[in-house]
């Protein structure tokens, strides 16, 4: 429905390092988006996240989101744009940018609508280009406003002009309102 509350969302994920089979990411999600048009949506959220680096780093997150989506021959396609702010403790302030393509095929499986996907998101900060995210998974609707995700993913990102690379098995579980 266009000018209207689109939906309200409250996101879990968690991340396991694939290579390593070590748990060392999750976050918790609140969101509200907006549809202005069949094609475009704003959005807030609020993120707080825990990584495990050598310990455990608390990063809060609110964001703004301008989401486009279309689709072309069955297929579903979106664009995210989000602009960032993390917060941490201990250290500075900084904001990033993150665009991510993602591309759903017309499939449908089961009653729980088991739906493949794959995804590619580059993360922009101050410094320039500091992470790309390649992932592949399915989607699936658990009950009425209840939504499941597995995936894989590779990250990479860069720090201190070096670049690293992990394999991440991930599950994020959303309620939509």
């Amino acid at each position: 429905m266009e000018g209207s509350i689109g939906s309200v969302n409250l996101a879990f994920e968690q991340e396991y390092k694939f290579n390593k089979t070590e748990y060392y990411y999750h976050h918790a999600e609140a969101a509200l988006s907006g549809n202005i048009t069949k094609w475009l949506s704003l959005g807030v959220s609020y993120r707080q996240i825990y990584e495990l680096e050598e310990k455990w780093g608390l990063e809060k997150n609110p964001s703004l989101t301008v989401s486009l989506s279309q689709k072309l021959g069955g297929f579903s396609l979106s664009d995210r744009n989000k602009l960032e702010i993390r917060v941490y403790e201990g250290k500075d302030t900084i904001w990033r940018y993150r665009n991510k393509l993602s591309l759903s095929p017309p499939l449908k499986l089961t009653g729980l609508k088991i739906g493949p996907y794959i995804a590619d998101e580059i993360l922009v900060d101050e410094d320039g280009l500091c992470g790309n995210r390649l992932s592949a998974g399915i989607k699936l609707s658990l009950m009425k406003q209840l939504e499941g995700e597995l995936f894989g993913m590779i990250k990479w990102s860069k720090k201190d002009d070096t670049w690293k690379s992990i394999n991440v098995l991930g599950t994020e579980i959303k309620a939509v309102f």
